[in-house]
Order: structure tokens, then sequence, then C-alpha cells
């Protein structure tokens, strides 16, 4: 779902925009039917998923699912009827058991955009909203809008708006207890937050501000993490699609797509002037008929940075521009250094060779051992262990409670569902192919969705003998 989710949120954005860009489509279809096929894969005999291909149901990953299949639906994309309806029935037969709320919510959510609301179990929920998380009361409130109830609907947005979180002309909104902790991030709070106020209480003043406070959060041409950047496009498109008005006629507004009577629409283009500390300044060209095509880079050597503030002014003629057009700017740089050092974010990480790893000898096989220690419990966590090159990891050798392990060229990968508090270890092996003096990158573990919960080990050298 991570990679399938995002690629169903672009297609029916270029769908809707009517980009014309058939060759990224097809590669699109290429992505959608393999993932359709990975699920469909995954689908357990109970009509259920789990996170992997051998683990049993869970109904967080069936719901997932389940709006995940639903929403590429309703995007016009071929979808299995029965893959989702025996999906659905799963989560209609958990949900009277199910004892967490924020899990309720997202329950009700997605069997909602199924078409399978719960309008009852909504309402009776929405009774209880005080210990709801701010996600999961913008999924009620959108469960109740679909269900028809758009006054509780109304009444929960009400309690939601209180959770706001105001920095000057941004607001955003966080969740500090969720269903599992690589949900705590703000990013997808706030997407689905502005996708409520948008349905439901759509000229509220809020949406601008949350609007600007996800653009400033954007690295480069995405944010954090796929499900980060599948949240935020489906959050800003419903924004920018005029509060629940037709994308493809904000598209037909502002020049881009096809006239009425077919023909092709005058060129829509701008220019727009970069300028580093007023005395240098860059162009750029925004073209809204192509999108994907527009040439956003724009390069100023380092060496025009001075010690201290640097200032980036973007200049545009807004009688030509269309309302509301943030600019922000990411910098990204490199430091040189010999050695990684270790870091900790909630997870300590070391990794140990079974022998001295500048004592390696070619065609020797030897185990890796990596610990992890966490802080506090956290499930679903992954762990990257590269090798040196040389060296090449033996298949299948992944020990420990681990809920998947994948070999590649360069590293071992280890997928753990749980971590209690407490150091945990892990093990694989490698094998010495080629003789020479090789540089190897730390062991990184991190949760999959919060990367902001991580942990590293040291760098270190490698020597392979004759």
């Amino acid at each position: 779902m991570s990679k399938f989710l995002p690629s169903v949120v672009v297609a029916d954005t270029l769908r809707e925009l009517e980009v014309p860009t058939e060759a990224f489509r097809k590669d699109f279809r290429k992505v959608l039917q393999a993932g359709l096929k990975r699920l469909y894969g995954f689908q357990n005999s109970d009509g259920g998923w789990g996170w992997f291909s051998n683990d049993g149901s869970a109904t967080f990953m069936t719901a997932y699912v389940v709006y995940g299949l639903a929403r590429a639906g309703k995007a016009g994309i071929a979808v299995d009827a029965s893959a989702v309806e025996r999906g659905v029935a799963y989560l209609k037969k958990a949900l009277p058991s199910e004892k967490d709320k924020n899990m309720v919510a997202y329950t009700l959510f997605a069997l909602a955009t199924a078409g399978e609301p719960q309008t009852e179990r909504a309402k009776a929920l929405a009774k209880e909203c005080d210990g709801l998380s701010s996600y999961a009361k913008a999924l009620l409130a959108l469960a109740l809008r679909r269900a028809g109830e758009t006054e509780r609907a109304a009444e929960v947005l009400a309690e939601l708006e209180k959770d706001k979180l105001v920095d000057g002309e941004r607001v955003h909104f966080e969740t500090k207890d969720w269903y599992y902790k690589w949900e705590n991030v703000s990013i997808e709070t706030t997407a689905y937050v502005m996708k409520a106020f948008v349905e439901i209480k759509p000229n509220s003043g809020l949406l601008p501000a949350m609007a600007k406070w996800l653009l400033s959060k954007r690295e480069g041409n995405k944010w954090h993490t796929t499900k980060d950047s599948a949240a935020a496009i489906y959050g800003l498109i419903a924004y920018a699609a005029g509060c629940g008005g037709s994308l493809s006629g904000v598209a037909k507004a502002v020049g881009s797509g096809k006239a009425d009577d077919g023909k092709k629409r005058p060129e829509f283009r701008r220019e727009i002037t970069v300028r580093l500390n007023e005395t240098h300044k860059r162009k750029i060209v925004l073209d809204l008929n192509n999108p994907t095509t527009s040439r956003f880079v724009c390069r100023f050597d380092a060496g025009l940075l001075r010690t201290g503030e640097n200032t980036l002014r973007f200049y545009f003629d807004p009688a030509g521009m269309p309302a509301d057009l943030h600019c922000f700017a990411t910098l990204r740089y490199t430091v040189e250094s010999d050695r990684l050092e270790p870091e900790e974010n909630g997870l300590v990480v070391r990794t140990r060779y079974e022998k001295p790893p500048d004592e390696l000898r070619r065609d020797d096989e030897v185990e890796v051992t990596v610990e992890v220690s966490a802080k506090e419990e956290y499930n679903y966590i992954i762990i990257e262990s590269p090798i040196p090159a040389g060296a090449s990891v033996v298949r299948g050798s992944g020990s420990g409670v681990l809920a998947a392990f994948e070999s590649r060229f360069d590293r071992a990968i280890l997928f753990v569902e749980r971590l209690t508090p407490g150091a945990h270890t892990f093990k694989y092996r490698i094998r010495c192919n080629h003789p020479g003096d090789y540089s190897v990158l730390p062991t990184t573990a991190t949760l999959m969705y919060n990367t902001l919960v991580n942990g590293r080990d040291r760098s270190r050298t490698a020597k392979i003998g004759e």
C-alpha cells in the first residue's frame, strides 16, 4: 500500500487535470497493476490483510487496504469487487469487538469510503469524541459526512477545531496518541483535517492556513514519506479544487486542459524571478498546461552564500498568476567526514561482526549481529544493514524474531513487527567474495512511517584479504 495508494492519488489527479502525459500514465498503470496483484495475493482466507504475506489479518491493515482499493475504484481503476467485499465483511465482523476508539474511527472511515457506512456506530462514537485523537476526529467527521449525517459531522469538526496549533499564518494539527507509534506525525493528520473541512465547512478561514503549513513541510518534490505525500496531495488537491468543486474546472480556469469545444487552450506560462540576497537572480518558468515538464530547478553557486542570514525572494506579476501561489525553498548540503558517528532518536543500534572486520578473508562466511534497543514499545520497524562491497548477503540467513528478511546486493533488510522496551538481537550472514579495503555505511533502524524515530550505528571499514 505504501506505493500503491500514492500512485492512485497521483493517477486520479492527472486524470482530473487532463494533463497530457500519456507516457507518464502508462508507467503508472504498470505500478498500479503490480500493486493490485500484490494486494490480492496478500489477502487472507478470512478476507483480511496483515503487514506481510505470512501475517494473520489485522484490523488496521485491512482498513488501510479497503480504503485504498475503494479510492482506486473511484478513480476509475478496475478493482476486483470480490476482494473489496471480503475485506469489508472482515471489518464489519471485527468492528463490534474493537475497543480502541481511534481504530474504530479509522475502520468507520474505510467502510464509508467503500460505500458501507456504519451510521449508528459512527453516531455513537461522535458522542465520545473527546477521547479521540485529531486524526481520528477528522476521519470520524468524514465517515459521518459520507453517511449523510452532516449535522453530526459538523459537531465533530467543531470539537476538532479546538485542537489547532497556530504558528503565525500557518495552522496544523498533531496526533499524539494514535494506534501505532508510526502514526505520530502531523503531516498526515493535518491533511485529513483539511479534507474534512473542505467537505463539511468549506468556507473556514483555517483552510488557507493549513495549506501554507502543509506546503512548508514539503521536502523538494515530496513530503517526508510516501504515506505523507499521498495524504498531503489528497488534502491540497481538495482545497485547490475550490473546496469541493471540480478539479478539472480549476485546471480549465487557469488555462490547462482542453476547452469545451475540444480545442487546445492557449498556453499558460509565467516567468518567476528568484533573487538571492537581492543581488543574484535566476528565472523559473511555470507552465500550468503541463506541470510535469515545467522547469522548476533554480541553482545558485554555494560561494554566493554569506555568513549569517541569506534571503531568497520570489517575484512575479500577481495579475498574471493564479491566486494564492505559495513558494517555498529547501536547502540541502553535504558535510565531508571520514566516518559517521552513532545517532539515537528513540532507537539505539549496534552492529558486530563474528570476526574483526579488518581480518576477513575471501570465501569466509561471517555472522553479523545487529542489536536494536528501544526506549518504548514500537510497531513495524525496518532495519537496513549495509555490507562491504566485496561481500554478499547469504540468502535466507536472517534470524531473530523477524516478520521478513530480504537480501540485496549491498545490504540486508530486516523487518520487525514489534519491539518492546529493551535490547533485541537479530543476525544474518555474509560471504566474502572480493579482496579489498572497503568503507561500510552504518546500520540504521527506523519506524516504517515515522522516520523521526530512528537510530544508527557508526560507519566502519572492512578489509577482505586473499
